[in-house]
């Protein structure tokens, strides 16, 4: 299947893409498992994100409606796949993420507050970040970030997965494949 590029966003060292499928080059990939384990991109890990301080080839994280967050810093960098699941778990607040000096965070595609509709049982997990409306519960994960990292500048793509009919959304329409978000080092 032929690869379109959807979404693309300049960041102060490097360059964030969003693809409908496998972009036609050498990147590297996790076998992400809704997680919170980070690793250097050396060889296929189960894993749902990168830490790093320098990329050779383009890094991928895939999502449907996850967020694929890139955190900047001036020495060492992270590229996170994060659903609920890490979000809960912790993968922001990781021994490892305090290695990053001046952190910046972007997010991109995701599944917006006005689609991410979730179960009684979230009120378990989140409070702030939890939206009623119509009866109905929504989660914001942008909000949950900012509240995990309140300190630190936050850039989001303002595009839901959901919304946007060429985006791969599992909660749209309960596909199997997944957007390929690349980060590659612009010079």
């Amino acid at each position: 299947m032929q690869s379109k590029l959807l979404y693309q966003k300049q960041l102060s060292k490097f360059l964030f893409t969003t693809y409908s499928d496998a972009p036609d080059f050498k990147f590297h990939e996790l076998n992400q498992v809704h997680g919170i384990r980070c690793v250097a991109p050396n060889k296929k890990e189960d894993a749902d994100g990168y830490i790093f301080n320098e990329i050779e080839i383009p890094l991928c994280i895939r999502t449907a409606d996850c967020l694929p967050i890139v955190i900047e810093g001036d020495n060492t960098s992270a590229f996170i796949h994060a659903g609920w699941r890490g979000l809960y778990g912790g993968i922001l607040s990781q021994e490892k993420m305090a290695l990053i000096v001046n952190p910046k965070i972007f997010i991109g595609p995701h599944i917006g507050p006005c689609c991410y509709e979730v179960g009684e049982e979230f009120k378990n997990y989140f409070r702030e970040e939890l939206i009623q409306r119509n009866q109905k519960i929504y989660l914001d994960m942008v909000s949950v970030v900012k509240n995990q990292m309140p300190h630190i500048e936050i850039n989001t793509s303002g595009i839901c997965t959901h919304c946007q009919f060429e985006f791969h959304s599992y909660r749209k329409d309960k596909t199997e494949r997944r957007n390929h978000n690349i980060l590659r080092l612009v010079n």
